[in-house]
């Protein structure tokens, strides 16, 4: 089947999304309008912030059409994107309280389009994951890295100095939570390698979960629609 006729079955496929505003007009009053209007479709009230979170990490990201969830795309999911996903000024997960994730965490990388998350993971990440050290020695090298440029510029691959700012993403979620397991992880050493714990199931999580917070924590399951955005009330 050639490309144009996959396009065109392709763009058949409705879509189970609609249209919830539309506004046009001077930039800032229209912007405010589409907030407003984002907010109220996309925002849930939650009763009080968790002590304990789990939460799945959905299989795909902005950064991974037509290719892997890998490590490093997992972490800025979990630690950039979805911790962030809040309204109001208050995280769902409380500063210091555990967040619990649910991936297979494979140490499984696509050359064709993250070509230098390899290299961040396995070489960088087992000598320090802290984002001013490797900014400051290895960002430069990346980003100049002649191998790296052409595949960014003649191939399919991200920029070589990409996987840093997705560590980078990852900065806020890694200082304010206390701790970090993967549940069902596959390989085990990925989670560790990023600094956080491995659990084989939900209950040996949740037993690590008591001795950072306690015994009796608030604990919350967040659920993963296409878009979500929480509110502490």
């Amino acid at each position: 089947m050639s490309a144009p006729v996959k396009r065109r079955l392709f763009q058949r496929v409705p879509a189970p999304y609609e249209c919830i505003a539309v506004h046009a007009g001077e930039v800032n009053a229209v912007h405010n309008k589409i907030l407003r209007i984002s907010k109220k479709q996309y925002v849930v009230n939650v009763k009080g912030q968790a002590d304990v979170l789990l939460m799945g990490i959905p299989f795909v990201s902005p950064y991974s059409v037509n290719s892997i969830l890998n490590p490093l795309l997992v972490q800025v999911m979990a630690l950039g994107y979805l911790y962030h996903l809040y309204d109001g000024g208050v995280p769902l997960l409380k500063d210091g309280g555990v967040l619990i994730l649910f991936h297979p965490c494979r140490d499984e990388f696509d050359a064709r389009f993250h070509p230098s998350y390899i290299e961040f993971f396995h070489r960088l990440l087992p000598e320090s994951t802290d984002s001013r050290y490797l900014q400051k020695k290895y960002e430069v090298e990346f980003a100049t890295n002649p191998e790296y440029i052409k595949e960014y510029r003649e191939g399919y691959a991200y920029h070589g100095v990409h996987p840093f700012y997705m560590w980078y993403w990852g900065e806020t979620g890694r200082r304010r939570v206390g701790q970090v397991i993967a549940v069902g992880a596959e390989h085990q050493h990925v989670p560790e390698r990023m600094g956080w714990e491995n659990a084989a199931t939900v209950e040996e999580a949740l037993l690590k979960a008591y001795n950072t917070v306690g015994p009796n924590p608030q604990i919350t399951m967040l659920h993963q629609p296409p878009v979500v955005m929480t509110r502490c009330v």
